[in-house]
């Protein structure tokens, strides 16, 4: 039994089962409590969480408009390594990246973009300060269509689209317009400098915060575990330290305390910190691992000539029903099957499902009551 989570009972599975159907759109309704159950059992299931917290640093070369003010070159000191620069660490378990100039790494050049002129040439007309007119492509004229009234050979009036070419009005012909990125001067504003002709070089260091986060679902049954790892359940163990040990085998080890729940959590425990070795120049900051009970409840049942199996998971009662029964009228009303055929379709599938009234659960191991 899962530890903190009362017992399932089988008219409680029915019951959630009835709502998961409910909410659904072809399911068949109202059968929940008529199913053939031939066996009701619990799995105890475990959903463990590892979380490693971690930062990287880099340098990497940056340059930034020079307007005036200092310059903290490698006059003023030598520059520090990327580790020995003092960074506040926003929080824990976040992802988050942080830039900050080296100290004494700064060298003030001349604009390559510009050669220090402060402008440059125009991306957009290539300098010549004249573009290409859109309206016409260039063309200096356009197609137009307009709507004709003529008298046919029977002395009828009718009317008729005909097509014809115009000049252009928005370059007047000449298939070109000026330059709006440069009113017509062919130059810009360099984007390198910004017009300030000069560049501050410097070395940046990159910080990257990350929290790697890998699961793993311990359960027995064919419920998927992806239905587990996101179904509520109860936390039965929590840690959390700058680094956490892996438990030896048997269930105890270095983990203060003995062993985590169990000798199948020590060995999830294990494996997952196993893939949370990081490479050199990765600093582990911090690491949590939880571990969480999650009940599973399995039933199977009886249709036709077929045993089939949903599950009630999780301690918020949800519901795996693959194969469930579909709903033959609401189908067929679907994709417009006349009624005569949807009741003669029910009525075969009810000759094939068995009685009406199907036997009554009994737990393994209880003898028939005799009346």
């Amino acid at each position: 039994m899962t530890p903190g989570a009362p017992e399932l009972t089988l008219d409680a599975a029915r019951e959630a089962l009835e709502l998961h159907v409910r909410t659904t759109k072809w399911l068949r309704r109202d059968l929940a409590n008529k199913l053939a159950i031939e066996s009701f059992e619990r799995s105890g299931s475990f959903h463990v969480v590892l979380r490693s917290f971690t930062e990287n640093r880099s340098v990497g070369p940056a340059h930034e408009p020079y307007w005036s003010g200092l310059v903290d070159g490698p006059g003023n000191g030598r520059p520090p390594a990327a580790w020995d620069i003092p960074v506040h660490i926003p929080g824990t378990f976040i992802h988050q990246d942080h830039r900050e100039p080296v100290p004494h790494t700064d060298e003030v050049r001349t604009c390559h973009g510009c050669n220090g002129a402060g402008k440059a040439t125009c991306g957009d007309c290539g300098g010549d300060g004249r573009v290409r007119c859109r309206e016409c492509s260039g063309d200096g004229c356009v197609d137009r269509t307009r709507t004709q009234t003529r008298t046919n050979a029977q002395g009828q009036t009718e009317t008729y689209t005909e097509s014809y070419t115009e000049t252009c009005g928005r370059c007047s012909g000449s298939g070109q317009v000026t330059c709006s990125n440069c009113d017509g001067s062919g130059r810009v504003t360099c984007p390198t400098c910004r017009g300030a002709t000069r560049l501050k070089h410097y070395q940046e260091l990159f910080v990257s915060w990350n929290t790697h986060v890998t699961d793993k679902v311990i359960e027995k049954t064919d419920l998927p575990d992806d239905l587990v790892g996101g179904a509520v359940g109860i936390v039965i163990h929590a840690e959390e330290e700058d680094r956490i040990e892996p438990s030896a085998s048997g269930g105890g080890g270095p983990y203060r305390g003995g062993g985590r729940v169990n000798t199948e959590v020590n060995g999830a425990v294990n494996e997952l910190l196993q893939g949370h070795r990081f490479r050199d120049g990765t600093k582990l900051h911090r690491q949590s691992l939880v571990v969480r009970a999650v009940p599973v409840y399995e039933a199977r049942y009886r249709w036709g000539k077929e045993t089939r199996r949903f599950w009630v998971y999780g301690t918020d009662q949800q519901v795996y029903a693959p194969k469930y029964p579909l709903s033959i009228v609401r189908l067929g009303m679907a994709i417009g099957i006349p009624a005569a055929v949807v009741g003669g379709v029910i009525a075969f599938l009810a000759s094939q499902a068995g009685p009406q009234s199907p036997p009554r659960y009994r737990p393994a191991g209880t003898a028939p009551v005799r009346r």
